[in-house]
């Protein structure tokens, strides 16, 4: 069987790595109509996935259409239909002219209001404080409600974390637990809500979305979960990098980050909260780093650091300070 490649659905898989394409795969596998197993890449490289994430996106299509359609075209519709088709189910405002990302961004924030109105003023504190979310103390019902779709809505790192926390309390109720998270502290932050009562309340949100029939309950779940990784590929490619400290609530969430990174590998720091303006002692700080065998949430840290570095001195600045 051949796979097939899809402009708005490839692209992510094949950035993806290994441990982001593990729910897909399960997810798939855990139908009984799957022909994933029936793929020359699959039977080669499995579990490898990324050397198959061509025909892990032309099964996830195919549960988009109907059997006769797929078998006249010689395969499924493509991802984009899907995302609007999902909308629809969903009763999500779209415009089929829209690019995908845009309406699985119209998706998730649906399914996140549908999982606002389930949970009680506590729990949406928790929630905005595990997205490094600010709200006054005396904020409640609606003005929570608010504040949290405003975080989403915002773009950036915060809506990220919103988008693996809702993600995951749907993995857990498909597959019985969560999904893995690295070593980054605001994400691990924010996963770790979904052993208590704020996760107890998500993972009750997939009632709230599912839909009868065995292909939604494939293509609802996987249209969520590329969305989140559309947003994770994002940032790690360097778009979310400088978005990660935009406030002293993000700086708080990276500092914690740090000193449990330079903590794990034994690297001692008189003062990891000196401010970025010290280049010389940060780029010490990154060379100590950079011996080590780094995780890739690690190496993002890193990454993020050089990025809050002022910038080296040109000659002419030089030619300038000795002219004075």
């Amino acid at each position: 069987m051949g796979a097939f490649f899809d402009q708005d659905l490839s692209p992510v898989l094949r950035m993806a790595d290994n441990q982001d394409l593990e729910f897909l795969v399960n997810l798939l596998q855990k139908q009984l109509t799957s022909t994933l197993g029936a793929y020359e890449a699959y039977k080669k490289h499995h579990p490898n996935h990324r050397m198959y994430a061509d025909a892990i996106a032309a099964e996830l299509c195919e549960f988009g259409g109907n059997s006769f359609a797929n078998l006249y075209r010689g395969q499924g519709p493509a991802y984009q239909s899907i995302v609007c088709d999902v909308a629809a189910k969903l009763k999500v405002p779209y415009n089929k002219k829209q690019s995908a990302e845009m309406i699985e961004d119209s998706i998730l924030r649906v399914v996140l209001e549908k999982a606002l109105e389930r949970m009680s003023d506590e729990e949406k504190r928790e929630l905005l404080k595990a997205s490094g979310g600010t709200f006054h103390f005396s904020a409640k019902g609606a003005a929570l409600t608010a504040a949290v779709i405003a975080l989403f809505r915002a773009g950036g790192f915060k809506s990220y974390q919103i988008t693996v926390i809702l993600v995951s309390a749907i993995a857990k109720a498909i597959l019985g637990h969560g999904l893995a998270f690295g070593t980054m502290a605001t994400i691990t932050y924010a996963a770790s809500i979904m052993v208590g009562p704020v996760g107890w309340a998500l993972t009750g949100i997939w009632t709230a979305v599912d839909i009868a029939g065995p292909a939604y309950r494939v293509t609802t779940p996987a249209v969520l979960y590329v969305a989140m990784l559309r947003k994770k590929i994002a940032f790690e490619s360097g778009k979310g990098e400088k978005e990660c400290i935009q406030s002293d609530d993000d700086l708080i969430f990276f500092r914690k980050n740090l000193v449990r990174t330079l903590d794990k590998y034994g690297i001692f720091v008189l003062d990891p909260f000196r401010p970025f303006v010290n280049r010389s002692y940060w780029e010490e700080i990154v060379r100590k780093l950079a011996k080590c065998d780094l995780t890739p949430d690690e190496q993002r840290l890193v990454a993020i650091i050089r990025k809050q570095l002022p910038p080296l001195p040109s000659q002419e600045d030089d030619r300038e300070r000795e002219s004075d």
